[in-house]
């Protein structure tokens, strides 16, 4: 809010320089468009491209009050409990398929409740991230041999994949390695969702 106080103030002040010196207006829209692109492309680069967690992290808490972005702050720290009501919030406030999908299996998934999630990301399985998705929910039942190793276009999938077989098999060793490399390999809002999600899978694995 503080930045576009910031760029109304360089309006008016740019029009009161315009209209003393007799410059054409368009002097004023180069030197605003110059000043505030960078500061709206950085939030949309972090989110898409940055592997900085704490940049991101800044990112998650400055829009926590959205409920997407509630979810991933409370992955930090919060309860299971809480994911779920904030889940909730997600399903409620976002009806489109995508959506409805892979947050409709994170809540069930977090409610132990499988065959939910299979109903849940069924729409996207025509996708590499419903493929995914289902594979998890697969490992996650106890059935970690039935996953044979595929090659997803998404590397961080390929080590996440390794990462949960490990886990359900409680090979702390196989963990961390495939756990770090699924966050490496990961970038934007990915890679702080896979940091704190096997974060906390670490935390229940030891």
């Amino acid at each position: 809010m503080k930045f576009y106080i910031f760029l109304i103030l360089l309006g008016f002040v740019l029009g009161i320089g315009i209209a003393i010196t007799g410059w054409p207006i368009w002097i004023a829209y180069i030197v605003i468009v110059v000043v505030g692109v960078p500061h709206l492309l950085s939030p949309i680069y972090i989110l898409y491209r940055s592997k900085n967690l704490e940049a991101l992290t800044k990112i998650v808490d400055k829009f926590k009050k959205n409920p997407v972005y509630l979810y991933m702050y409370l992955l930090r720290d919060g309860t299971d409990e809480e994911l779920v009501v904030a889940l909730d919030q997600v399903l409620a406030k976002y009806k489109n398929e995508k959506y409805q999908a892979i947050y409709g299996t994170l809540h069930a998934l977090l409610r132990g409740d499988f065959q939910d999630a299979r109903q849940y990301i069924k729409p996207m399985l025509h996708k590499e991230v419903g493929q995914y998705t289902n594979d998890l929910i697969t490992i996650l039942e106890g059935n970690y041999d039935a996953i044979p190793t595929k090659s997803y276009e998404k590397e961080w999938m390929n080590f996440s994949i390794a990462a949960h077989k490990a886990y359900m098999q409680k090979d702390i060793e196989g963990f961390e390695i495939a756990s770090k490399q699924a966050i490496q390999q990961a970038a934007g809002i990915q890679h702080y969702g896979n940091y704190y999600t096997f974060q906390r899978m670490r935390k229940k694995l030891r």
